[in-house]
């Protein structure tokens, strides 16, 4: 368990996610934040810039199981640099992943339910942090569990057949009675 503070709360759906770094080497995609290209894990520090990011699972209690830790590896002296930093390895905790920069990271989350996740980054002391990393989260395949308006629906037609059959067997028993 990890201690969150402060963490990016996202709900998400069962389903298989794509997890790409938001931020280009030339700019911001729609919706990024530009401040967030990279953070400085160490703002006395002129090399301290980094690019990772922590997920866990919210235990509601301000702890969260982490499930995924993701980082580009090495540092840089300015926000730009990080964020446009080439011939890196790219990591899903020990796991070499294909990407070769901080701009083209990827990586992929699969979830077998709807489960509320924590974003933070990686890094023990956050009071001289500076920034942090933008996400862009979109699903690749869709959810293999159903919808709950789909279950409440799947039960209404069950129960609606069960009382069809229910009367006409109701009324077959009273036809064979009458017969009798």
């Amino acid at each position: 368990m990890v201690t969150l503070i402060n963490p990016v709360k996202l709900t998400l759906g069962a389903g298989t996610y794509t997890i790409t770094n938001a931020a280009t080497v030339n700019g911001v995609k729609p919706g990024a934040n530009p401040n967030f290209l990279a953070f400085d894990f160490e703002a006395a520090n002129p090399s301290g810039w980094a690019w990772n990011f922590m997920v866990a699972t919210d235990n509601g209690n301000g702890t969260g199981t982490l499930i995924k830790g993701d980082f580009v590896s090495g540092t840089a002296s300015t926000q730009a640099l990080m964020a446009g930093k080439t011939g890196v390895q790219t990591f899903d905790y020990n796991t070499v992943l294909p990407g070769t920069s901080t701009a083209g990271f990827t990586d992929t989350l699969v979830l077998s339910r709807t489960t509320t996740l924590d974003f933070f980054i990686d890094d023990g002391f956050l009071p001289d942090n500076a920034a942090g990393v933008s996400l862009d989260i979109n699903p690749t395949s869709p959810s293999t569990v159903p919808e709950p308006s789909s279950v409440v629906l799947l039960c209404t037609v069950v129960a609606g057949l069960g009382g069809i059959m229910w009367r006409r067997n109701r009324k077959q028993s009273a036809r064979t009675l009458s017969t009798f």
